[in-house]
């Protein structure tokens, strides 16, 4: 299977790399300057946010002890709630996953 190889290549691995590198750091697109937007978590992924890069990273094999990795592991483990849920979301509607 081609995706196999290709998410295994060097390339993928460089890309995963770089992605964990700006882990919650400003975007350098002008709509997606701040921070946060790697804080608000959509479900189905929407846009690039943390959970959906460290999806990525994980299907690519960077391992969980990488530095950058690790940074965003523990910021996604750190709010998690006691039901076992995020908050997803902009806070412009229901947060649905919560209110199931």
């Amino acid at each position: 299977m081609r995706w196999r190889r290709t998410r295994a290549s060097g390339a993928a691995r460089k890309a995963a790399r770089l992605l964990a590198g700006r882990f919650l750091q400003p975007d350098r697109y002008l709509d997606r300057g701040e921070r946060d937007y790697w804080t608000k978590l959509t479900y189905p992924f929407r846009w690039t946010d943390l959970a959906s890069s460290l999806d990525v990273i994980a299907l690519v094999g960077l391992p969980p002890t990488d530095a950058d990795v690790a940074r965003g592991l523990d910021w996604l483990v750190s709010r998690q709630r006691a039901t076992g849920l995020w908050q997803s979301g902009y806070g412009k509607t229901k947060d649905v996953l919560v209110n199931h």
